[in-house]
């Protein structure tokens, strides 16, 4: 796809409420990357053709109310003037009841608009033609009806998603329980003192908006994703790094050290390079990425550590990162698959100025794994061996 489109595309994302955004993430997830280009290209397109159009509506002259030339008798023009306002309940009854009419009118209108809404959700009948039935743009804003104008077959579902994400029925999505605190080991390490960035990876929704990959290259990767998924039990991996970061950041307190969490919700959208800006912002001893990996062989398992391929502690890193690897590996009873120099992640390239590391606990593309990492005893343990590396640096 023409980069100009995507360009455009992330203009036009940016001008969004955030509701919009989300329901047109959730439409492109579920179409393969063919599609998906093809997708924001007809957006793009159908989106800059309707803004285009709006100023010629806004600039249609409104009717001039009629009024009586000058060149009229002045005894006809005035006399509506001239005749008194008769008192509301002096009224005659046909004048009386034109109010009421209009208060039963505007609720009819709203009734009517209500079912024309439900039923074109319900039937997933095109959203264009429900604007059209009850007053297009007061219904339906211009970046909906953008999209609509597009290909129906696609787009038109798009719409539906953002209608609904702004509809009422739309629910706040039930907060994250905070664990109890967690008891510490009878050994567990002396940390007061060090200050601990913990980043969950992922998030519940992929973000499908573009962020530099590296500050030194113009190439771009998505924002950040909603991860891997397990193959027994489906669990997500946003939810078992949350899981395991907010269990890690109550040992690490309950061990003295000053914790910060990028996150405590699934439901965010935080891109990576600003998840590196938080941690550096909060200048840590240590930024620790948590992630439970999916790999394309079933068969792999175990833990492994990346690191920024270059930055201030390219000379430390790799034998830090084996430091952590392995007693997290030993902690799990499962096996340590070594440490990589990478740059293909951009919170790591973005945080190289600090100790960062990226902890794949295990994978979830293993059963095996999925299922050790779902139970709370290895949770702990990986947040037990979590506070004795930094015990290490600090």
């Amino acid at each position: 796809m023409p980069g100009d489109y995507l360009t455009r595309f992330k203009q036009i994302l940016s001008t969004l409420p955030d509701d919009k955004k989300k329901a047109l993430y959730a439409k492109l997830k579920g179409l393969s990357a063919d599609s998906r280009n093809d997708f924001i290209k007809e957006f793009v397109i159908s989106y800059d053709n309707r803004h285009k159009k709006q100023p010629e509506v806004k600039a249609e002259p409104k009717a001039k109310p009629e009024q009586t030339p000058q060149k009229s008798e002045p005894k006809v023009k005035a006399k509506p003037k001239t005749k008194p306002e008769p008192k509301k309940a002096d009224l005659p009854k046909n004048e009386m009841g034109q109010q009421g009419t209009y208060v039963i009118l505007a609720a009819v209108s709203i009734i009517c608009v209500a079912i024309l809404i439900a039923v074109a959700i319900k039937n997933r009948q095109g959203i264009a033609d429900l604007a059209r039935a009850v007053g297009g743009e007061s219904q339906i804003s211009s970046e909906e009806s953008a999209v609509i104008s597009g290909d129906e077959s696609r787009a038109a579902q798009a719409a539906l998603a953002i209608q609904a994400s702004a509809s009422s029925e739309e629910t706040t999505p039930p907060a994250t329980p905070t664990p109890t605190p967690v008891p510490l080991a009878e050994d567990a390490p002396d940390l007061t003192g060090l200050v601990v960035v913990l980043d969950p990876g992922h998030q519940a929704e992929t973000d499908y908006g573009m962020e530099l990959l590296d500050p030194d290259t113009t190439i771009t990767k998505l924002r950040c994703t909603s991860g891997a998924t397990g193959v027994a039990a489906n669990v997500k991996e946003y939810e078992l790094t949350l899981q395991i970061a907010l269990i890690t950041k109550s040992y690490l307190e309950g061990c003295g050290a000053s914790v910060v969490i990028t996150r405590d919700t699934n439901d965010v959208y935080l891109s990576n390079q600003e998840r590196a800006n938080l941690a550096i912002a909060s200048s840590p001893d240590v930024f620790i990425r948590i992630h439970c990996d999916g790999a394309p062989d079933s068969s792999i398992s175990g833990v492994r550590v990346y690191v920024p391929e270059s930055g201030s502690y390219t000379n430390s890193s790799i034998r830090m990162a084996d430091t952590l690897g392995q007693l997290v590996a030993d902690s799990r009873g499962t096996e340590y698959l070594g440490s990589v120099a990478t740059g293909l992640y951009t919170g790591l390239n973005y945080a190289d100025s600090i100790r960062s590391f990226q902890l794949v606990c295990g994978y979830i593309s293993n059963s095996e794994d999925e299922k050790a990492l779902t139970e709370e005893d290895t949770q702990y343990a990986i947040a037990d061996a979590i506070a004795r590396f930094c015990d290490t640096i600090k």
